[in-house]
């Protein structure tokens, strides 16, 4: 694990060996003649706790306490844990949140903005503002519709994607009979913004909605359990029973791991350019998405709250 930060040019501190705080300065200040972890182990506990609290990011052990209430003070932001995939103190600590993230082209046809703002608006409204909710935008003219966003406390990114070029002329390889978004160039972007999600979000997991998503009842980081998915985890198309997954509308991202392999999958996506058909005849990101993360691919974790979104 060393050397793969090393190789990631991520430098590790040891308060101790790199002096940072001597046990001396420590004794020093307390007024004690002497001081050692064997005899004040709670003590330097603490002043681990505050010199880490103080560091710009930190990595620890979702099992640990300290590393716990380390992710949990700083909203999940700059901080990450090793071990496992959830974190156990979440059954009763209930502080860790999983950001919320939309994507929005100016481009799209009229209704998708109607269609996002209730869907915002029904976040809002039943997790209020202690639940960060990004947006990639595209775009630049609707200062207007900026501004209600910011007004909601959303957090904007501005999306200038890579990939433009190449999803049209997918789109215009595509054949209407086989779907609608072929129709228009704006629907057809937006539904490919999502890929460049992990670009954009700073915490280890997040979830995405469709603009079309309603929530309407409270769901927290401890719903997904100690199993989150390891890299993509789909939403069933209407029964949560249903293990198979059909839709990308809802879904659960670890973005670390798709951070990862992100450029392969541009890559993949790009092979398609002359032949916009995908897993199950699917002809958007939802197919490339379906084939290309197919062992990543868990719908268990979403489908704890299917029943309270939609």
């Amino acid at each position: 694990m060393l050397q793969e930060f090393k190789n990631q040019s991520i430098d590790l501190l040891q308060r101790k060996k790199h002096g940072l705080l001597t046990n001396e300065e420590i004794a020093k200040t307390l007024g004690l003649p002497t001081i050692s972890e064997e005899t004040h182990r709670d003590l330097f506990a603490v002043i681990d706790f505050c010199v880490c609290s103080e560091i710009e990011a930190f990595i620890g052990n979702s099992v640990s306490t300290f590393s716990a209430n380390q992710i949990a003070i700083r909203g999940g932001i700059n901080s990450s844990w090793y071990n496992s995939r959830g974190i156990p103190l979440a059954d009763f600590f209930n502080v860790f949140k999983i950001p919320i993230v939309y994507t929005y082209t100016e481009e799209s046809e009229e209704m998708g903005q109607s269609l996002l703002k209730a869907s915002i608006l029904s976040v809002r409204g039943v997790l209020g503002l202690s639940i960060p909710i990004n947006i990639l935008y595209h775009g630049t003219k609707d200062v207007n519709f900026m501004d209600w966003l910011r007004r909601q406390d959303v957090i904007i990114h501005k999306h200038e994607p890579n990939w433009l070029e190449d999803i049209e002329h997918m789109r215009n390889t595509g054949q209407i009979r086989l779907s609608h978004l072929f129709l228009h160039q704006g629907n057809y972007i937006g539904t490919w913004q999502r890929i460049d999600i992990p670009l954009f979000i700073n915490a280890e997991f997040c979830l995405f909605l469709d603009s079309d998503t309603i929530v309407h009842d409270r769901f927290t980081f401890q719903d997904f359990g100690l199993e989150m998915t390891g890299g993509l985890a789909a939403s069933t198309e209407a029964n949560e029973n249903n293990k198979k997954r059909l839709n990308i509308g809802v879904a659960l991202m670890n973005v670390p791991k798709l951070r990862e392999n992100h450029r392969d999958f541009i890559n993949f996506i790009r092979s398609h350019k002359d032949n916009p058909l995908f897993k199950d005849r699917n002809i958007s990101d939802q197919g490339a998405y379906l084939e290309f993360y197919a062992e990543h691919l868990n719908s268990q974790e979403v489908n704890v709250i299917l029943s309270q979104i939609i």
